[in-house]
């Protein structure tokens, strides 16, 4: 059965050739003089998911691949995170009853976390998309169907991010920056640097400057996403530890510092998202997950996501 990611397509030639500004231009040029190709390649396989990455031959220009099994886990990442985030957890804080637990409570929320479930097992195996459980293409009642709806944008920018972080190490020179079999510690801690300048590249082909609020809290989403589903592609918080990129949650914070939200309420609901899934990250890992939760009480949701941050530092400067 052909993947229900494959439905979106369009969507992602769409998200890959109209980004933001300039960034048209940069890749229309880029075009031209044979850097990198126009067209995207779609890697399908039965394989655990893999990021894109930039394949080169003296015989074309550069081709940015994707893989098909990584936009599933895309996917169902941010439906399952949305829903799970605005159902269980924003909204029970505003009924008043939020304890730190995220209760499926509805068939909307448990369904979402049986996506969630199936996605984050896809670095150990492949296997399709679960049927009957939320996609591109299927919803089971109206409330599913606006939230893919609502999904398929969020893929959709997300996807342009992923896309112009890859077209970025092209036309910012990177790929023959370094050697990428070279272990010094100067090349390593220039590898991190570059990954940080394609980012920063992706940021900006995406989140223009007058960008409207509710644009911009719509592309945090966006820009979150695919470091966020990162967190399902390892195994543990060891995984977390990259030797060429930032650390994985340091890249989440490097991102959020850069969507920098002004308003309170959009900057306590990606703060707080972004600590939540981590902390789920990290107690789905650890020795005693089944204990009963302990809600830790913090003066603002940044010090609620530093808090979460400096635990995983400490994890990994104990064992680097």
């Amino acid at each position: 059965m052909p993947s229900p990611i494959l439905a979106l397509e369009g969507n992602i030639v769409q998200a890959f050739e109209n980004p933001n500004g300039s960034a048209v231009e940069q890749l229309r040029v880029a075009v031209e003089e044979g850097l990198v190709s126009h067209q995207l390649d779609l890697m399908m396989d039965f394989a655990p998911p893999r990021g894109p990455c930039i394949v080169r031959s003296q015989q074309r220009p550069a081709s940015i691949v994707v893989h098909v099994t990584h936009l599933e886990l895309l996917w169902a990442f941010t439906y399952g995170w949305v829903v799970l985030y605005e159902e269980a957890v924003q909204r029970a804080m505003i009924d008043g009853v939020f304890d730190g637990r995220i209760l499926l409570e509805a068939d909307l929320t448990s369904r979402a976390a049986a996506l969630l479930e199936w996605a984050s097992g896809l670095r150990n195996a492949y296997t399709p998309w679960p049927r009957g459980l939320p996609s591109p293409t299927h919803a089971d009642s109206e409330q599913e169907r606006s939230y893919a709806l609502k999904i398929n944008g969020i893929f959709q920018y997300a996807t342009a991010f992923l896309l112009y972080h890859e077209f970025g190490h092209v036309q910012l020179g990177h790929l023959d920056a370094i050697d990428l079999y070279d272990e010094a510690p100067e090349t390593l801690v220039t590898a991190v640097q570059l990954e940080r300048e394609a980012d920063d590249f992706a940021y900006r082909a995406l989140v223009a400057h007058d960008d409207s609020d509710p644009v911009r809290r719509l592309k945090g989403w966006a820009v979150l996403v695919p470091a966020l589903s990162s967190l399902y592609l390892v195994d543990g918080r060891a995984g977390l530890y990259q030797r060429r990129h930032p650390h994985l949650h340091h890249r989440i914070a490097d991102l959020l510092a850069k969507l920098n939200f002004q308003d309170e309420q959009s900057r306590f609901y990606y703060h707080y998202l972004c600590s939540t899934v981590l902390l789920t990250f990290d107690r789905a890992y650890q020795a005693n997950q089944d204990a009963p939760l302990t809600p830790r009480v913090f003066e603002t949701v940044d010090d609620a996501f530093a808090a979460e941050m400096d635990d995983l530092d400490d994890f990994l400067s104990a064992r680097h």
